[in-house]
């Protein structure tokens, strides 16, 4: 496994790039797991344009709670590109989502057991990689380390 770590700042950019299907080697872009089961996928909607509005609004939810309070980090975004080494095989959409959860908690996005951790999502749109999209600010409001 190879990954790779970005910070920035808008989590509509992100997720638009991820469900981008115009894209070059985006095919089928979908969430293979997320933060909570009930996360509005636009890979599998009628309307992704509108889901996608939707699944923005989710994850940054927490965010603009803070924003309000003064406390939200400027670089609130956080994405973290994971990929098969080319000698590996295809793995699953469940196989992705094992590792993406691993990789949140490790990470301390989302911790094994912490009701407050981030709101993330794992969005696969090629067969060797997934995508973690997350916000840095938890339920609690406080900035994830």
């Amino acid at each position: 496994m190879i990954a790779k770590i970005k910070n920035g700042q808008s989590t509509t950019g992100l997720i638009h790039y991820l469900f981008d299907t115009r894209k070059k080697g985006h095919t089928d872009p979908h969430l293979v797991t997320a933060w909570d089961s009930f996360a509005p996928d636009p890979g599998r909607a009628n309307d992704t344009d509108a889901t996608r509005r939707r699944l923005v609004a989710d994850l940054d939810l927490h965010v603009k709670q803070a924003d309000r309070l003064g406390r939200a980090p400027e670089k609130h975004v956080w994405h973290c590109s994971v990929r098969a080494a080319e000698t590996d095989r295809i793995l699953s959409d469940e196989e992705w989502a094992d590792i993406a959860r691993r990789v949140v908690a490790a990470t301390g996005i989302a911790p094994d057991g912490d009701t407050d951790g981030c709101r993330w999502v794992a969005v696969r749109h090629a067969p060797d990689h997934i995508h973690i999209a997350a916000t840095k600010v938890r339920a609690d409001l406080r900035t994830a380390r």
